[in-house]
């Protein structure tokens, strides 16, 4: 399919411009800069690219040269020790979540292990009912007959709860609104301290 287009005289001079300014601009251009996209498999300059070219090196490599080659034994260990990192940091999460359980349970701050304490910052959180509920909107309700609903900026939590720690509103609004709170305990573990006397291995 062939297409046809015609250019003025002056069209014609203004591309000559456009497409000698542009070659200008890539001769002088020091560096190599790369837009990774789909059309990257199609590109004849894998070998001076910085993202394609040492997957170009390594292809090529047999099976013993490429486990040596440098790079990808940096990257295999690196992944290696993010893996047993993740781990690491999802067995912490889950020990703390059980040490603010049982400080709760317990109602203690500070837990004694063999020669560490854990101390755990415990704290009370407001809940209040979830969007497209009847009670939500019954909450919303009530506080918009009370000509409050700007305070709170469409039930903002962090405006609510402050507007019932400061006790500023009236007292019988502030009954209704406690009706459809509820209060639970959240927690912080703190790092672990050692014990007076005890060091921490280095």
């Amino acid at each position: 399919m062939e297409m046809l287009s015609t250019r003025t005289s002056e069209q014609l001079e203004d591309l000559r411009k456009e497409t000698i300014a542009l070659i200008d601009k890539i001769e002088a251009d020091k560096e190599f800069k790369h837009t990774e996209s789909s059309l990257c498999d199609w590109c004849d300059y894998w070998a001076y690219c910085p993202v394609k070219k040492h997957l170009l090196k390594v292809e090529a490599l047999l099976v013993e040269e490429f486990l040596g080659d440098d790079g990808v034994r940096l990257v295999n260990e690196y992944v290696s020790a993010w893996n047993r990192r993740k781990e690491a940091e999802d067995e912490v999460e889950k020990l703390k979540e059980a040490i603010k359980a049982y400080a709760k349970k317990e109602e203690v701050e500070i837990i004694t292990g063999s020669d560490h304490t854990v101390r755990v910052t415990l704290k009370e959180e407001f809940k209040f009912p979830l969007k497209d509920v009847p009670e939500r909107e019954e909450l919303n309700k009530i506080i918009k007959d009370a000509g409050l609903w700007d305070e709170v900026s469409e039930l903002d939590k962090k405006s609510l709860e402050e507007a019932i720690k400061t006790g500023r509103w009236d007292k019988k609004l502030m009954e209704k609104i406690k009706e459809f709170i509820t209060i639970e305990k959240s927690g912080r573990v703190n790092p672990p301290k050692a014990l007076r006397g005890e060091e921490d291995e280095e």
